[in-house]
This record gives structure tokens, C-alpha cells and sequence, in this order.
């Protein structure tokens, strides 16, 4: 199924269903890094082989074009011959394709943190903006079992943490309340200076760039809200986090939507990274941590 042409038609450019997207950046990010004790299969040949497919039918599928050939059923078994033990997560990875709406998909179900993870790592530019807690990109563990923790939430709502490659460049704007977000859920100082400590090794290792909102510049409403680029500029996602940490929501950069004004409303109203990173160490050194970071 394929995202029609702005006007309604399906004439000119048309591209893929963004559940379509999601899907072949997950069983791309699989195939290439499987969990540790899964069987290798990292050639398109092998996965193809497992299924009964051809390799053009791998490409195809990981490419989110159509004529691949591969039902659900073909999916459900490449997804498990990749690794994918939880039968909840392979069912509605396997029907992403099959969202209601082609040019959204709202992903809620079981395994969507490993699914959002795998987008994050097959991007090759990453911008993102958080309002209140820090981009989960940029969680270490200590803060996402505090977060989980202060928000009594299920554990599978915080891992896996997305990573995205070295080398990948990562904008981060973040509005100042993610800040004070450090002291107002009561975290332990030593889970606050290690967070800041990794934020700041980042930044100062060239991989990401910090952007600070103050808290009334109010550019957006959005919690967490990250643009996914891959090398080329193909496959342009964007994905929301709910603030609720239940799920995420998906928009293709073509279609209808603020998010790409939103981000470039925020990072047109954010400091300097210069005086951003006053800012970053400046909390830092109000952190006194007495205690071991979890």
C-alpha cells in the first residue's frame, strides 16, 4: 500500500505506507545485529533461504516497496528465524503494513521500544526534541529504571534504550524543564550526574549537538518528538513518544502534519550550542551525587 499524492491521486511520486517503513527498518536492523545467541543470518540470501524467498524479495520487503511477495505468515517466520522470541511482537511486526492508515501508523503494541529502536539505528541524521525528560537516545540505564520507577510503568515501556550508530549526527533540543524534570521526580543525584555526565561526553566527543529551549519559549506541545533521516534521504520518518511512555506515533515527512515546523520552531528558538552547554554544566555542577548510579 502506498501514501498517495498530496491532491488524493496516485499519480506522480507516491511512497510507501509508512507501517511498511517500520517494518523493513526492523527486519533490516535484525538481520544485520542479531541478539546475542541467535543464529546468524546477515546476508539477504540466507534470510531469503529460511523463507522460501528470493533475495530480491529481502530487499524488496527491508526497502518497503511493493511486489515482495512475503505474506504475514512469511514475515511472522523471518522474524523469528531473526531472533524475535516474543510471539506478541512478531504478530504486530509482521501487520504493520496493514495499519488503517498509510501515511500514519500509531504503534502501542507488544515490542513497539524495540521497533522505535530499530528506526533510530537505521538512521543516518537524527533531530529530536523533548519537552520534560530527556530523548530516550540519550538515556543511560540508571535514568530509564528512575523513570520507570517514578512513574510506576511496566519495565518493557523503557528498553530497549534506542542507539543510534556511530558517527550518526544527533541534534538534541531540549527544553529547560527537562532540566528541572531531574529534580522534580526526585532522582537520586547520582543517576542525575551520571545522565548529565554521558550527555555531556557526547558533546564533547562531536557526535551530538545540544540546543536549549527556555521553558517559555514554548514551541511545541509534543513530549518527545524525533526526525528519522536515512543516508540519502530516503525513508524520512518522524516519531512521537507519548508522554505516558505507552507507545509511539509515526508520520512520513510527506505527509499532512506540523512536525516538520514544529522542530524547526524549536531549534529556531533554541540558545546557541555554545550557551547550551553553559547551561548543561551548569546543572551538572549542581549535581552532588551520594550514592552509586543504578
Amino acid at each position: 500500500m502506498r501514501v498517495p499524492d498530496a491532491d488524493g491521486g496516485t499519480h506522480g511520486a507516491v511512497r510507501p505506507a509508512v507501517g511498511a517503513v517500520v517494518l523493513g527498518l526492523v527486519l533490516r536492523s535484525l538481520r544485520r545485529g542479531l541478539p546475542s545467541g541467535a543464529e546468524p543470518v546477515r546476508s539477504r540470501a540466507d534470510a531469503a533461504r529460511s523463507v522460501g524467498v528470493s533475495p530480491r524479495a529481502i530487499t524488496r520487503l527491508e526497502g518497503a516497496l511493493d511486489g515482495h511477495g512475503v505474506d504475514a505468515d512469511g514475515r511472522r517466520s523471518l522474524l523469528a528465524r531473526y531472533g524475535m522470541a516474543d510471539p506478541g511482537a512478531r504478530d504486530a511486526t509482521a501487520l504493520l503494513p496493514h495499519a488503517p492508515d498509510p501515511a500514519v501508523l500509531h504503534d502501542g503494541a507488544a515490542g513497539w521500544p524495540h521497533r522505535l529502536a530499530a528506526c533510530v539505528g537505521s538512521a543516518g541524521r537524527v533531530r529530536t526534541y523533548a519537552l520534560t525528560v530527556f530523548p530516550r537516545v540519550l538515556w543511560t540505564a540508571g535514568y530509564a529504571h528512575a523513570l520507570r520507577t517514578a512513574h510506576h510503568l511496566p519495565a518493557d515501556r523503557f528498553t530497549p534504550s534506542a542507539r543510534v550508530p556511530d558517527g550518526v549526527p544527533v541534534t538534541a533540543i531540549l527544553d529547560e524543564m527537562v532540566l528541572c524534570h531531574l529534580w522534580n521526580v526526585g532522582l537520586d543525584p547520582a543517576v542525575a550526574a551520571a545522565q548529565l555526565d554521558h550527555v555531556l561526553g557526547l558533546v564533547a566527543r562531536g557526535s551530538l549537538t545540544v540546543r536549549m529551549v527556555g521553558m517559555h519559549a514554548q514551541p511545541t506541545d509534543a513530549a518527545m518528538l524525533t526526525e528519522l533521516v536515512r543516508a540519502g534521504g530516503r525513508h524520512h520518518l518522524f516519531a512521537e513518544e507519548f508522554d505516558d511512555f505507552s507507545g509511539a506515533l509515526y508520520r512520513a515527512a510527506c505527509s499532512p502534519g506540523p512536525y516538520p515546523g514544529l522542530l524547526d520552531t524549536a531549534e529556531s528558538r533554541a540558545m546557541s550550542p555554545a550557551d547550551s552547554l553553559a547551561v548543561l554544566e551548569a546543572a551538572r555542577r549542581q549535581v552532588t551525587p551520594t550514592s552509586t548510579p543504578r
